[in-house]
């Protein structure tokens, strides 16, 4: 009987989780839809391959060494 007190002073005490982040329009899970037919029809943006790239942005080669320390997880042989 005394615990059932306690638990019901507990559950008085505990208030229900009001969330930290408020959308500015509403419920976000109501308006995802409607903005994804909106988007559809914008423009893609345009990625940039390596070879594309200035010298100075591409990827250097990879080494023999650190080919190995790939394939053998890291440890040197």
């Amino acid at each position: 009987m005394m615990m059932n007190q306690i638990a019901n002073k507990a559950w008085k005490v505990i208030k229900p989780h009001v969330p930290l982040i408020q959308f500015k329009k509403g419920d976000r899970l109501s308006q995802a839809g409607s903005q994804r037919s909106h988007l559809d029809g914008q423009n893609t943006v345009k990625i940039a391959d390596d070879i594309d790239l200035p010298l100075k942005y591409r990827r250097k080669p990879m080494t023999e060494l650190e080919m190995q320390m790939i394939e053998t997880g890291g440890v040197p042989l």
